[in-house]
């Protein structure tokens, strides 16, 4: 995974990046709140200090994906805050940072999760026809409509079952259309 400059901080980490404990997703509002697994492994940093980090300066966001055969990706965003509790945690994206334009295509699929508010298995906040937490296993950003196109929160894919024309767990549907092995989330404080 390719970082550029230093300064980051992990908000988010699934799979080989940390020591391989599985951490399941499938969390209350209020696990999601403060946070939960091991810095050191698997963990969700907590939607209240990832909104004070991201409310305090501007930042970017990458996020490194990783394919069961091991192709990876950086991706880059110039923008990403999520808004205080009582607004849902709602997610503001901004554009991906990419020359190569293959990549600025597999990066805007994330962006048709902007402006969605957080849900949980227990507050549902997706607007849609379902409880897109409880139906999927995990807390995120829901679409209204498709409930997901990037979903990083969601169950190991030793946990579902797989399927070629729906894939289930941590997926990013516009790279590659299978579970992921690897995932992690990072911010900084743009300069």
């Amino acid at each position: 995974m390719t970082d550029v400059g230093g300064g980051w901080i992990v908000i988010m980490r699934r799979g080989k990046f940390g020591n391989s404990r599985v951490t399941q997703f499938n969390k209350t509002w209020n696990e999601y709140k403060i946070g939960f697994g091991q810095l050191d492994d698997e963990f969700w940093l907590g939607n209240e200090l990832i909104h004070l980090l991201t409310t305090m300066n501007a930042n970017e966001l990458q996020i490194d994906l990783e394919a069961e055969n091991g192709d990876f990706i950086s991706l880059r965003y110039d923008h990403f805050e999520i808004s205080d509790e009582s607004d849902g945690y709602r997610l503001k994206i901004g554009k991906p940072k990419s020359v190569i334009p293959n990549v600025e295509k597999i990066a805007s699929s994330f962006r048709n999760h902007n402006h969605a508010a957080f849900s949980t298995y227990d507050r549902d906040n997706s607007g849609g026809w379902a409880n897109c937490a409880l139906k999927y296993g995990g807390g995120w950003w829901f679409d209204s409509i498709k409930c997901h196109y990037v979903f990083l929160n969601a169950m190991h894919s030793n946990y579902v079952e797989r399927r070629r024309s729906a894939p289930e767990g941590i997926i990013w549907q516009s790279w590659k259309n299978e579970t992921l092995k690897a995932v992690q989330m990072k911010i900084r404080t743009k300069h």
